[in-house]
């Protein structure tokens, strides 16, 4: 992924070599980066950086995570587990394993 432009809190971005479908992050990112799916429209999608680490992310850029509503996300930026056991009890196995598939971080160990 190259990052293309942003508007507004969501950065944008296209794929090398293929079709061309924007790409849409609630996360910034610089260079060529790899994103994990979270959702998809018509002629887009909407993802993360690979190894984005929750930890630097605020409740907005959360709910982007597939299984963390605004609830969720609201408790893991008051409590901000230290440990995937505790996230775990926030948000579910299921969820846990979910951001695992992802690609995602806690405190800059793979979840």
């Amino acid at each position: 992924m190259i990052p293309a432009f942003n508007e507004g809190q969501i950065f944008f971005g296209r794929p090398l070599g293929t079709y061309p479908i924007l790409v849409g992050s609630p996360v910034s990112f610089k260079g060529k980066t790899d994103i994990a799916v979270t959702d998809h429209g018509m002629r887009s999608i909407t993802g993360l950086p690979l190894g984005t680490d929750i930890d630097s992310l605020g409740e907005r850029e959360l709910r982007y995570i597939p299984g963390i509503g605004r609830d969720r996300a609201r408790t893991i930026v008051f409590k901000r587990p230290s440990g995937t056991g505790e996230l775990a009890e926030i948000v579910g196995s299921d969820t846990i394993k979910t951001m695992s598939k992802l690609g995602l971080k806690l405190g800059g160990k793979d979840i």
